[in-house]
């Protein structure tokens, strides 16, 4: 168990070649809805699907992960977050995605992950 504020799963959209948000439970106000679609690149969902390794997002920064969608959720408060690929027979069908409003809410012990470490954000 991953202690969150808030979760998400996104699976795959071939039609659109990014990642639909199908399930959610936002502890934060935020106009996001079911359905909404995170693009692969910009984000840390894209980066743990298309790695695809869990993406540990210390300290939220929109220099880095500069789609309009984390721009958003930076605003809504959102501070920190984490992306697990959801693999099945060695196909990726979408990310598992945790966030909280407060920085380093996560770290490789919690997700159970072997991170590199980078400035302001950790990936595995």
């Amino acid at each position: 168990m991953i202690p969150h504020d808030s979760a998400a799963i996104c699976l795959y959209d071939p039609d659109s070649s990014e990642l639909r948000l199908h399930s959610f439970d936002l502890q934060y106000r935020s106009d996001l809805e079911e359905g909404a679609l995170f693009p692969l690149e910009g984000t840390p969902e894209g980066r743990a699907f298309t790695s695809p390794q869990a993406v540990i997002v210390r300290r939220l920064d929109p220099e880095i992960f500069p789609a309009p969608q984390i721009r958003h959720a930076y605003k809504d408060g959102l501070r920190s977050g984490c992306s697990i690929p959801l693999i099945a027979q060695d196909r990726v069908l979408g990310t598992l995605d945790m966030a909280s409003p407060t920085e380093d809410a996560f770290n490789d012990e919690d997700a159970g992950l072997n991170c590199d470490k980078e400035e302001g954000t950790k990936w595995a």
